[in-house]
């Protein structure tokens, strides 16, 4: 009697349930990575589906944080500008009136980024932030740190860091100011939700960038402003500078007087200038201050300006200045604005955008400031 052979049969179903388990699990798994998260965020800018990015990117955090970031360091800037005696006193009220303004930046700039996933700009690299003025001055203001707002082309991801359920990702971004330079890592903190997707929530050095940002929009400035300077010191020159002691103001205020002696080498007269004073001795710099004045210098002629600046006794500085031999200190002055006879009105740029517009020729308006004491 022969045997009868076992058929071996192979247990598709349990394997089938296994592999869709581990398929299962897998799938689990990589839905809950940071890696899956950033696909999901690059689909969103891909499809500009404003929704999905919004779940993978907390905006209004990010968004106060960079504005405070942005203020902070226009703030910076501005008071270490030269200002004149009115803009120092008004200083205060600006300053204030400024945060007053950054809620509304805010709200314009998630905007801007909302419209910025759904047409696209977010993945060029261009949010639009620019705009025209309109004559009124709150949305001017606004336009005007939005202009000033730097633009950041993404490139690529780079490394990914997790520490527990928060991660830091290297966004790499180019500067698209036309300047040659290196790219910048823009490091991007992720937190993970409890419904296990990662959400960034912060970015983490943009203060960093801000601040590379503006050294370069320094120097596209400084570069478009050089023939605008030349322009000025080859039209008017200056021949000699000195401080005398001015009059007493009050107890503890006095007048400091500086003197320059300038030159027209224009065809035309000078009816108002405007120009930092920079007073400095060995020790270094001791006190900056803008002057705008209508002073008139006819064509050719070489004339002696006065120009009293404000010294508060209480101030080791304004009294270091006051009592400083003239002969120790260094005057220099620099030559801002230039408003002629014919109409012509020469002026160095404050902003990029003013640049292109400080060549016009216009309806003869001098600096509107005290006049100066003009000897010959």
């Amino acid at each position: 009697m022969t045997a009868r052979k076992r058929r071996f049969r192979i247990p598709w179903l349990p394997i089938a349930l296994a592999s869709a388990a581990l398929a299962a699990g897998g799938w689990y798994y990589w839905t809950g990575t940071i890696e899956y998260s950033l696909l999901r965020l690059n689909t969103a800018i891909k499809d500009h589906n404003r929704y999905l990015f919004e779940k993978h990117v907390d905006l209004d955090p990010i968004i106060r944080r960079t504005t405070d970031e942005f203020f902070a360091i226009g703030m910076k800037e501005l008071l270490e500008q030269p200002m004149s005696e009115f803009q120092l006193a008004t200083l205060p009220a600006g300053l204030s009136y400024m945060q007053l303004l950054k809620p509304q930046f805010q709200e314009q700039l998630r905007d801007t980024v909302v419209r910025g996933i759904e047409s696209g700009g977010l993945e060029k690299g261009d949010l639009g932030t620019k705009r025209e003025p309109t004559g009124n001055q709150l949305d001017d203001l606004l336009a005007e740190a939005g202009n000033e707002f730097p633009k950041l082309k993404p490139l690529k991801l780079g490394m990914v860091r997790r520490r527990g359920s928060s991660a830091t990702v290297a966004l790499e971004v180019q500067f698209d100011d036309g300047l040659p330079g290196h790219p910048e890592n823009l490091n991007v903190r992720f937190v993970r939700t409890p419904e296990r997707y990662w959400r960034a929530t912060e970015l983490e050095n943009f203060g960093e960038i801000l601040t590379r940002w503006s050294e370069r929009e320094k120097k596209r400035l400084h570069a478009a402003n050089q023939p605008v300077r030349r322009m000025l010191n080859g039209m008017v020159t200056v021949m000699e500078t000195t401080k005398e002691q001015g009059l007493d103001v009050s107890g503890t205020e006095k007048d400091i007087w500086v003197v320059a002696t300038l030159k027209n080498n224009a065809s035309a007269g000078v009816e108002g200038l405007e120009a930092d004073i920079t007073i400095r001795d060995t020790g270094g710099t001791l006190r900056e201050v803008r002057i705008t004045y209508p002073a008139t210098i006819p064509p050719g002629e070489t004339k002696r300006l006065i120009w009293p600046i404000g010294a508060d006794l209480t101030d080791p500085m304004d009294m270091l200045v006051y009592n400083s031999d003239p002969k120790a200190l260094t005057i220099e002055v620099d030559l801002r604005r230039l408003v002629f006879s014919d109409g012509r009105d020469i002026r160095v740029a404050e902003s990029l955008d003013e640049v292109g517009d400080t060549l016009k020729k216009r309806p003869v308006s001098p600096p509107s400031a005290p006049a100066p004491i003009e000897a010959l």
